[in-house]
């Protein structure tokens, strides 16, 4: 299924795609397709509206570095 994801540092949304073959509840990192920050993602599969109900927050570990 196709998700619509705010990033938590740039604001941005953009899509992406979360299996149920792949567990009904999910924890992963996914970086911003915009601003490439490190998001925490974790899908939790809601039986009764047949969809994921997600929680998205600032990934750890993310080191800025000066170009």
């Amino acid at each position: 299924m196709e998700y619509k994801v705010q990033c938590p540092f740039c604001r941005e949304k953009f899509g992406i795609t979360i299996h149920l073959e792949d567990g009904a509840d999910q924890e992963f990192i996914w970086d911003c397709d915009v601003c490439c920050h490190p998001i925490d993602i974790h899908a939790i599969w809601n039986e009764s509206h047949h969809k994921f109900s997600l929680r998205v927050g600032r990934g750890a570990g993310y080191d800025e570095m000066p170009i």
